[in-house]
């Protein structure tokens, strides 16, 4: 799938293609790259962020394709560049690759979410050992201020999966009322 398929139907950024977009009026930064760019060239984390604030963006996401596959917690170059983001200006640092959910912290006040874990893959080792999420990220902006919520929503790989079926089961009772 080319991404020039979505054109005048969705955004989309990439690596050294950073996309500003406005939502109710407040102008928003979207950028990302894999590790393998960052340790080729650990420049583009600025270079997207800086083109982004040049751009206007109050608040930018940068999302990084990185990590071990299926190892709980992330490692030391996942953490080296998400405080590379955030030094850099970046709001939220959203990561994916690992097929597994690594967690949520804190640097500096804004939050790194290491990974997100498989939503769809059907490559799927165990249908019950690799659940995901789905974050719903609330931004607010007061005086000179920019406040991020971020409220995680569990996503079971499969409600069936005694019965080898996978049937992406998202349990919205638990996420009531914010679905």
């Amino acid at each position: 799938l080319s991404v020039h398929a979505l054109e005048g139907y969705a955004e989309w950024c990439g690596p050294e293609h950073p996309t500003a977009v406005m939502i109710k009026g407040h102008m928003f930064g979207f950028a990302g790259c894999r590790e393998t760019m960052y340790l080729n060239d650990p420049g583009v984390i600025e270079r997207d962020i800086r083109q982004l604030r040049e751009q206007g963006c109050e608040y930018i996401v940068y999302q990084c394709h990185w990590g071990t596959e299926y190892q709980r917690n992330h490692n030391a170059l996942q953490e080296a560049m998400a405080k590379n983001c955030i030094r850099n200006g970046a709001d939220l640092v959203i990561g994916h690759h690992p097929h597994i959910v690594q967690g949520i912290e804190y640097y500096q006040g804004k939050p790194i979410i290491y990974s997100l874990g498989n939503l769809v893959f059907g490559g799927t080792i165990s249908l019950s050992d690799y659940d995901a999420m789905l974050v719903q990220v609330l931004v607010s902006f007061g005086e000179g201020e920019k406040q991020t919520e971020i409220r995680p929503v569990p996503i079971l790989t499969s409600s069936e999966a005694s019965d080898k079926i996978n049937n992406y089961f998202i349990p919205f009772s638990s996420c009531e009322p914010h679905c």
